[in-house]
């Protein structure tokens, strides 16, 4: 399946077909890569069940999220029902050091790219849908929205994701786009479904994507990764006061 916007990951062609999509499109599929396996799945859902308690335990509300959001170091609120966590991910280490992904990061960042951070969201059944939104914005460069990347966002899904359980939308080419053309131009939006536990996701920081509502009955947990360029980090996405 190698075409605009996917490729398999045995292909001969991988690096340089995903590298293609990622500095035009701002996004891939690739097909096959199979490094997540039923430990990191279960990891998720232990990981998860701390994270809830500690919720709980501070009247923190994070189904309904009728209040203010909130934005800790390794736990925020991203939208009713979805908690991105930043703890505890030592244990998914081997998945950062996958060969064929650090060749196509390396491909468009550079040879010196850094790992910035990792995380796991967590769709809860009945979550929302998200607004459109870009993960971090374009650096202040004489480039402007044309400038090369300067992070990749991969995600890993620690399960089979499907419609019904909020497999993720993108806008392909909006990170080339300034946020003035972006909210004022029709899109061309493309959904992977169903995004399997063998697949992985990468895609531009400044890409304008969203995730789905989760219609179905149980959490979907979904594992990123973000690489960058030496000496950037995301200052904007955590707080500063760990929940755990």
């Amino acid at each position: 399946m190698d075409e605009p916007l996917h490729v398999q990951a045995s292909s001969k062609q991988a690096i340089h077909i995903a590298t293609i999509n990622l500095v035009q499109h701002g996004v891939v599929q690739i097909h096959d890569l199979q490094v997540v396996n039923s430990d990191h799945a279960k990891a998720a859902h232990n990981t998860l069940a701390k994270v809830l308690s500690a919720l709980d335990s501070r009247k923190l509300e994070y189904r309904e999220q009728k209040e203010t959001s909130f934005t800790f170091s390794d736990v925020a609120s991203r939208d009713r029902g979805r908690v991105d966590v930043r703890y505890d991910m030592d244990r998914y280490a081997q998945l950062i050091k996958t060969p064929l992904l650090r060749q196509i990061v390396a491909s468009v960042l550079g040879d010196d790219y850094q790992v910035a951070f990792s995380g796991i969201v967590y769709s809860l059944a009945g979550s929302v849908a998200q607004a459109w939104h870009r993960d971090g914005p374009h650096l202040a460069t004489s480039d402007g929205p044309t400038a090369p990347a300067h992070a990749l966002t991969a995600f890993f899904p620690l399960c089979d994701v499907t419609e019904d359980r909020g497999s993720p939308q993108f806008i392909p080419g909006s990170h080339l786009l300034s946020d003035e053309v972006a909210n004022t131009t029709d899109h061309h939006v493309v959904q992977f479904n169903p995004l399997a536990a063998t697949d992985c996701v990468v895609f531009d920081y400044r890409l304008l994507h969203r995730g789905m509502p989760n219609v179905g009955s149980d959490t979907r947990p979904l594992m990123y990764v973000v690489f960058s360029v030496p000496h950037w980090c995301d200052d904007i996405n955590f707080g500063t006061e760990p929940l755990l």
